[in-house]
């Protein structure tokens, strides 16, 4: 690592309660983007605002599975989305919801990673 990114990495771990591969990429090879990213997901995304935290998951999951995100990307949104008190048939029926929007196959993807996840 070009500097100790340790702290940058934990504190993205604490305040999402999981990191991706884009965070322990950023962490080893370019810290002041994930320190700059981390600043904007504070803003946009952590601190709390209007909507509440499962509402939020809610829609980073039906999001991430309408533009064809990685599994683990879906399944930290599912899991955090349980984790802020949204039950798995809430969380059902944000995938449900894509098929009108984004189609049966995107759907599909969305009700595969949700039965790894809850079923």
């Amino acid at each position: 690592m070009p500097e100790d990114t340790t702290d940058d990495l934990e504190a993205a771990e604490r305040a999402r309660g999981y990191t991706l591969p884009l965070h322990r990429v950023l962490a080893a090879e370019d810290p002041e983007v994930l320190r700059a990213y981390e600043g904007m997901m504070q803003a946009l995304y952590l601190r709390d605002r209007r909507l509440d935290g499962a509402t939020k998951e809610l829609i980073y999951v039906a999001v991430l599975i309408g533009l064809g995100a990685s599994e683990e990307h879906i399944r930290a949104h599912m899991e955090k989305a349980q984790r802020e008190g949204a039950a798995p048939e809430e969380i059902l029926q944000a995938v449900e919801l894509l098929m009108p929007a984004a189609g049966v196959a995107r759907a599909s993807v969305g009700f595969e990673i949700w039965r790894k996840v809850f079923g």
